[in-house]
């Protein structure tokens, strides 16, 4: 009896290792798969949100949600904005679920995100003449909890250096406002002192990126110009893990057309995808992109 014990002991570690073994050889194998999953979620969540935006056009002349503005702090005319658009205008006619603003690789804590959808509006927001919220106590803040929403296109053609990358970012930064936010602003690019006009998203904003080309619009123009995508931060080649979604360092992007692709860092500068070129990624404001 002792010697068919040790049998049955010696076969039981022998499955057990097995199982070991397999599950060590599988374990990578789930991990990718769930990797894909959260990411083509990610890209299903943009592509809802380009839909609520065209939604949203539609009923506003062509116009795009404008950027965000953080009604909770003490009314000022210029408060900047933050990098996401205004759920003022969106929540709930248009956009009903806030969790679609978030992506399941985030790694950040979003427990009780739902207490977003009644932030309180300050006093001096809830009286003034040109409030959005004015007579309301609370607001729909669709903060840029996931994803990055600028509400400007950026041609390409201006990620051509440092001077410029950084000038850029700190006028996304610091120079759109609750007063400017509504239409197309205009920036002196420093390398080049060209002056440039930063064009609010709306249908058709295509035909002005390619103003110069001769011939007609490309059928595709729409196609190459991305108007939201994943949170992304890298220091040199190397990925800051609590700023990005997704590692190894990617991002899903939106464009202007409603479509959602995916790409890696780093890419060119001078492509649809510049906000994931190391150009990009090394401007010195925090914000960008």
């Amino acid at each position: 009896m002792a010697k068919q014990r040790g049998l049955v002991l010696l076969e039981l570690l022998a499955v057990l290792g097995m199982i070991g073994v397999v599950a060590a050889v599988l374990w990578p194998v789930l991990i990718q798969a769930m990797a894909l999953v959260e990411r083509a979620t990610c890209a299903n969540n943009l592509r809802h949100l380009g839909t609520v935006f065209k939604m949203y056009a539609a009923e506003n002349s062509g116009a795009w949600p404008v950027r965000n503005v953080p009604y909770h702090d003490s009314y000022n005319p210029r408060r900047t904005c933050w990098s996401s658009f205004d759920g003022v205008f969106l929540y709930p006619d248009y956009l009903e679920d806030i969790h679609a603003t978030l992506c399941p690789s985030d790694t950040e804590d979003f427990d009780g995100i739902e207490e977003w959808l009644t932030a309180p509006v300050a006093c001096g927001w809830q009286t003034a003449e040109d409030s959005p919220v004015r007579g309301r106590n609370t607001y729909p803040q669709f903060a840029d909890f996931s994803y990055v929403y600028w509400g400007y296109v950026i041609d390409p053609a201006w990620i051509t250096g440092q001077e410029n990358v950084d000038a850029l970012g700190e006028f996304m930064d610091l120079g759109v406002h609750a007063a400017n936010r509504w239409g197309d602003l205009t920036l002196i690019l420093p390398e080049t002192q060209e002056q440039v006009t930063l064009h609010r998203y709306q249908e058709g904003v295509e035909r002005w990126l390619f103003r110069g080309s001769p011939g007609s619009v490309p059928a595709n123009a729409a196609a190459q110009i991305p108007v939201m995508w994943d949170t992304i931060r890298a220091e040199g080649l190397q990925p800051v893990e609590d700023e990005c979604n997704h590692l190894p360092l990617a991002a899903n992007v939106l464009f202007l057309d409603g479509h959602a692709a995916w790409a890696q860092y780093p890419r060119p500068e001078h492509s649809p995808f510049w906000m994931l070129s190391p150009l990009a990624q090394a401007c010195s404001s925090y914000w960008f992109p």
